[in-house]
C-alpha cells in the first residue's frame, strides 16, 4: 500500500488507523517473525499523518509487539510515547493502556515500588475504564501489591475491582480476578499447608 495516496479524508484515515491496529494485534498474538514489517509500517503511516488516532493506534500495536518479543525497552519507549500521547488527548483508556504497559516492564525487572508508583498515579484514571483495559490493570496492581509484601492489600484491592466488575455488567471478567484471589489466598496460606 501507498499510504501517501489515501490521507486525504478522515474517514480514509480512521480506516487505515483501525486496520494498522488489527494488523498489529493479529502479528503480535501469533508472534510472527515478520514484525520488522509491521515496524516499518508503523513508521511510515507515522511520517505521513498527524492524526493522533493514528498514532496512538500505531504507538499501541508497537508495544504489543515488543511485549510479547520481550523487547523490554522498546515496549518501554513505545508505551512513555503512548502515555504522553493520551493525557495531551485526553483519552482515559490510553492513559490506563500505556500505563498497564510501563507498569509491567517494571514488574518483569523486578522494580516493584518503581512499578506501584506508576501504577497508583493511574488509579482514579481506571475508574473510568472497564473491561478488559481495565481488568488488565487491575490484575497488574494487584500482582505488584502482593510482590512487594501488601499480601491482604491485594485480596482487599482483587475485592473491590470483583465487586464493581459486577455491578458493571463484565462478569465475563470476574472468573479470572477470582482465579488470581484464589492464587493469593494459597500462596498466603502457612507453609506447610501450602505445600499440602
Amino acid at each position: 500500500l501507498n499510504e501517501s495516496k489515501y490521507v486525504e479524508t478522515k474517514k480514509t484515515k480512521n480506516r487505515f488507523a483501525e486496520g494498522y491496529m488489527h494488523i498489529f494485534k493479529i502479528g503480535g498474538l501469533q508472534a510472527l517473525k515478520r514484525s520488522n514489517e509491521a515496524y516499518a509500517h508503523g513508521i511510515s503511516t507515522l511520517a505521513v499523518t498527524n492524526i493522533s488516532i493514528i498514532k496512538s493506534q500505531v504507538l499501541l500495536g508497537l508495544s504489543y509487539i515488543s511485549r510479547l518479543e520481550a523487547k523490554q525497552q522498546k515496549q518501554f519507549d513505545y508505551s512513555r510515547a503512548l502515555l504522553a500521547l493520551s493525557e495531551e488527548k485526553g483519552n482515559i483508556e490510553g492513559i490506563v493502556n500505556a500505563t498497564t504497559f510501563i507498569g509491567e516492564y517494571y514488574f518483569n525487572r523486578a522494580e516493584y515500588k518503581s512499578a506501584e508508583k506508576v501504577l497508583k498515579k493511574c488509579l482514579e484514571f481506571k475508574q473510568n475504564t472497564i473491561g478488559v483495559i481495565g481488568m488488565s490493570f487491575s490484575s497488574l496492581y494487584a500482582r505488584v501489591l502482593f510482590a512487594i509484601g501488601k499480601k491482604r492489600q491485594a485480596i482487599i484491592f482483587l475485592n473491590n475491582e470483583i465487586g464493581q466488575y459486577i455491578i458493571n455488567g463484565n462478569g465475563f471478567l470476574v472468573s479470572y480476578l477470582e482465579g488470581l484471589r484464589a492464587e493469593f489466598s494459597f500462596l498466603s496460606m502457612d507453609e506447610n499447608e501450602a505445600q499440602i
